[in-house]
């Protein structure tokens, strides 16, 4: 039974992995294309420093969550199993304002002297609104992996790239004619949403 269940979170994973790898490279495409090769660094410029932030903000709660989880269930502690959710979703989400709050508020001296180019600002003060959000998401992953519920996370990774997709597609033709700033800032907003 348990091997089943392996098998079966495993192959729902690997479902949603690829439906969401297949989407992000049409996105990629997409994007490329309205924002063009300029555009396309400035966003790959921050890359980086959202890597960066996601590791510092929540890297091991998804793990240390589905652990924490898992074992509070094996022993029918079901109260356990919300306090280790709740302590994980505070922790994280405060280390994610707190990045915020630091890149919102600093952004313009980290786009010209860091990036070397003050186009950055606008992308990184939408991208520090995603920080507490992502930090949460994490913990929440983490809580179904868990539980051994793989569909709940694998859905909210291929509807999270519709939605991305969507939003560029829609925003694009509005910010796209106020130039190279705001085309990035497109392609930050997918992410942020």
């Amino acid at each position: 039974m348990v091997k089943k269940g392996i098998i079966q979170s495993a192959a729902i994973l690997s479902i949603a992995a690829l439906i969401t790898r297949v989407l992000g490279f049409v996105y990629r495409i997409y994007i490329s294309n309205i924002i063009g090769a300029e555009g396309m660094g400035l966003y790959q410029l921050i890359m980086p420093l959202y890597a960066l932030a996601w590791s510092l903000a929540c890297s091991g709660f998804t793990t240390t969550v589905s652990k924490f989880v898992s074992q509070e269930n094996a022993k029918k502690e079901y109260g356990n199993m919300g306090l280790v959710l709740k302590q994980s979703l505070i922790i994280t989400s405060l280390i994610g304002v707190i990045l915020s709050v630091i890149l919102f508020a600093f952004s313009d001296h980290i786009a010209t002297f860091f990036f070397k180019d003050s186009r950055l600002t606008l992308s990184l003060q939408i991208l520090s609104l995603s920080f507490p959000f992502m930090a949460a998401g994490s913990c929440i992953r983490g809580y179904f992996f868990g539980l051994q519920e793989a569909k709940v996370p694998a859905i909210s990774q291929v509807l999270e790239q519709f939605v991305r997709m969507g939003v560029i597609y829609f925003l694009s033709f509005l910010m796209l004619e106020r130039g190279l700033e705001y085309a990035a800032a497109v392609a930050v907003m997918g992410i942020a949403v």
